[in-house]
């Protein structure tokens, strides 16, 4: 599986920047508030489990036209956005990994819609986005049990040696499912209407009852 290539090439470390950095850096707000709150109630009751990896650039050439041939930049993609992508994806293409651009992920009878990625495993074992990149993508593309990680990275500039990546997976498949199954339809009754954008005011008491550890 492309999953275990990707695991055995990046290297793992100790989280060193923390989910709410994450988030901020990603703009994950963009999407809503209510969004990024169920996101850090699967976190912070491990439902998805937070890692830190890195990934050893072997091309520091950061020049557009290098990579216009082989990679097409899509219509509403940035300058920045898409020379990480085309890097992204000639890094993984060196270590044997098939990737997709713009790729549909997410299982359409749990949230009625899929999400978008920037990068894709061909058999769809990971997802990857770069940069500016709302909440809901975070979870979404993991409702695809094919799924095993979902990546997110911020730009990174030519004088950056290592790509790092916030990874998530799934803690346990059902646990997770059931909880993103209720979420479009339950999770607002456990949200008081007067809720801040910070996951204080959660009934985890109750939701972690439901779903457990």
């Amino acid at each position: 599986m492309l999953c275990s290539l990707l695991a055995e090439k990046l290297s793992f470390r100790d989280i060193s920047v923390s989910f709410d950095n994450v988030l901020d850096n990603a703009k994950a707000s963009s999407g809503g508030e209510r969004d990024v709150n169920f996101l850090k109630f699967l976190i912070d009751n491990k439902l998805l489990l937070q890692e830190e990896a890195y990934l050893t650039r072997t091309n520091i050439d950061f020049r557009e036209e290098t990579y216009m041939i082989k990679y097409k930049k899509m219509s509403h993609e940035s300058t920045n956005h898409y020379l990480c992508r085309a890097i992204l994806m000639e890094e993984l293409e060196k270590l044997g990994i098939e990737t997709l651009p713009g790729t549909d992920a997410g299982n359409m009878n749990i949230l009625r819609s899929s999400a978008n990625y920037d990068i894709a495993a061909k058999d769809l074992s990971f997802v990857m986005d770069i940069g500016l990149t709302p909440a809901r993508n975070f979870f979404r593309g993991l409702t695809d049990t094919r799924v095993k990680y979902y990546l997110i990275t911020s730009y990174f500039d030519d004088y950056m040696d290592h790509i790092i990546f916030c990874c998530l997976k799934r803690a346990k498949d059902e646990a997770f499912l059931d909880a993103v199954k209720d979420y479009e339809d339950g999770f607002k009754t456990f949200i008081p209407k007067e809720s801040s954008a910070t996951t204080g005011n959660f009934d985890f008491d109750t939701l972690s009852s439901n779903y457990g550890d």
